[in-house]
């Protein structure tokens, strides 16, 4: 289970390094791909945050606000990673 947290927070900083990468591109073509990287970057905290409850690194109580936090914005941005894929595919 210490490996998958290990895995997790690694895709958490790719995602972040992409992110930026992909920020600094400024090209209009890259809409789609950063908030896929959002997405996928707040899935990883999530399940990072849901293993370090599991292992006994905290507690729920102290991760409870994080992990709604990370629901809604995960919500969020596949709500505008939707409209992104509606106005290309138009």
């Amino acid at each position: 289970m210490t490996t998958l947290l290990l895995i997790s927070r690694g895709v958490v900083l790719i995602c972040i390094a992409l992110y930026v990468y992909l920020f600094f591109q400024r090209k209009s073509n890259v809409a789609i791909q950063m908030w896929l990287i959002i997405v996928v970057g707040m899935a990883a905290g999530v399940a990072g945050q849901l293993m370090d409850v599991y292992l006994g690194n905290a507690r729920w109580a102290s991760a409870q606000f994080s992990f709604y936090f990370y629901i809604v914005l995960i919500i969020y941005c596949s709500w505008k990673l939707v409209g992104e894929l509606k106005k290309r595919g138009r």
